[in-house]
């Protein structure tokens, strides 16, 4: 979902640099400016999945000071999303070894 969302958010940031007469961008870096906004999408979100994993193939580069921004934003914003997750499969984990403690503990009651 979070991939969605930035994939979007830098499609979006391309469309708003372009208005702004931006020069250099990442969509003329790769040349899909005219391309289908499907085919832009699908540019943008292996970007961000390629950003948020942190493989960075170099393909795909932000080429000016805004889309360096939003880079910043999204590997920021993955690495607490990944934090977390970790965290809570963690948390998962520890309460079935609780819970498998606890029926040990009845059985052997018993």
């Amino acid at each position: 979902m979070i991939n969605h969302l930035f994939a979007c958010i830098w499609v979006y940031t391309a469309k708003l640099e372009h208005e702004a007469n931006y020069q250099k961008t990442w969509m003329t870096h790769i040349n899909i400016k005219n391309e289908t906004w499907e085919n832009k999408y699908l540019n943008a979100y292996y970007f961000t999945t390629v950003t948020m994993i942190t493989v960075g193939y170099g393909d795909i580069l932000p080429e000016n000071d805004v889309e360096m921004v939003l880079c910043v934003i999204t590997m920021m914003l993955a690495c607490c999303v990944f934090g977390y997750t970790l965290n809570e499969v963690g948390a998962i984990f520890s309460s079935f070894f609780k819970i498998g403690n606890e029926i040990k503990m009845k059985i052997s009651i018993i």
